[in-house]
Order: C-alpha cells, then sequence, then structure tokens
C-alpha cells in the first residue's frame, strides 16, 4: 500500500485495479471469470482481491 497511490487503497500488483474493485466486479458478476475477462485480468488476480477484502471485512 502507497498512499501516494489510489489513496493507500491496497492495489492487485501487476493490474492497477483496487483490490476492492476486482472483488465488487466477482460480486457482482457472480464469479471470478467473468469478472477477470471483463477486467482483462487473470482469474488468480480476482481470487487474490477477494480473499483480501473478505478477510478485511471479517476483522471489521
Amino acid at each position: 500500500m502507497n498512499p501516494a497511490y489510489c489513496f493507500g487503497e491496497p492495489v492487485v500488483v501487476g493490474t492497477g485495479y483496487r483490490a476492492r474493485t476486482l472483488w465488487k466486479a466477482a460480486v457482482a458478476e457472480g464469479s471470478e471469470k467473468k469478472a477477470a475477462e471483463n477486467y482483462d485480468v487473470d482469474v488468480d488476480s480476482v481470487i487474490a482481491a477477494s480473499r483480501y477484502c473478505v478477510e478485511i471485512e471479517k476483522a471489521a
């Protein structure tokens, strides 16, 4: 996380997308695969973002 980039929000390496963006896309689409296709990233990046966000939500 870098406070000078995306206000310090976690960004998935190599994508430039915030983790929360990819997670919400997966939820909205109903699958990580569709979200990955829509954002032109690999499915593993969406899965990692989703896992991260779910864990953060649990901790909150």
